[in-house]
């Protein structure tokens, strides 16, 4: 079974519902399958986990992380 994780908040899950997330810029979690590494699509910062955070080129200023 696929683990997935929120690219905002870092919440995991086994489930692909998603559900309300106050760091999401929609408000809902955005799952992506859980890897060992991530990396920002906005500013390349790369990372083992998907933490949220400040972006300073991201348009929502949160770092939004992909596989």
């Amino acid at each position: 079974m696929a683990a997935y994780v929120c690219k905002y908040c870092a919440k995991r899950t086994s489930r692909t519902l998603s559900g309300f997330c106050s760091r999401s810029p929609n408000k809902n979690h955005e799952l992506i399958v859980e890897q060992s590494g991530y990396t920002c699509k906005y500013c390349g910062k790369k990372s083992k986990e998907p933490f949220f955070g400040p972006c300073k080129t991201s348009p929502h200023k949160n770092h939004e992380m992909v596989g």
